[in-house]
């Protein structure tokens, strides 16, 4: 029951963090800051790898989210019997 607690913890986290970073990638091209910023900020090449990064740590996210939501489930079915 603590890792899915654990797991739900750590899926919040990427979730938000990779969404904050798909936003700023976005801010960034949209805004005119270009690749610079990219760059000094975020250690990357481009902006459009920056919202690749960011969506592609917001669907793992996601995925550990479901399996730790269907963990909590299951754990509290088993409880019940």
């Amino acid at each position: 029951m603590i890792f899915a607690r654990i797991g739900m913890a750590t899926a919040w986290f990427l979730f938000i963090l990779g969404c904050a970073t798909a936003g700023a990638g976005i801010y960034f091209a949209a805004s005119g800051m270009g690749h610079g910023a990219a760059q000094e900020y975020f250690n990357r090449a481009t902006t459009g790898e920056l919202v690749d990064k960011g969506l592609f740590n917001a669907a793992i996210g996601l995925a550990i989210g479901i399996v730790s939501e269907i963990a909590l489930k299951l754990g509290g079915m088993q409880k019940d019997v």
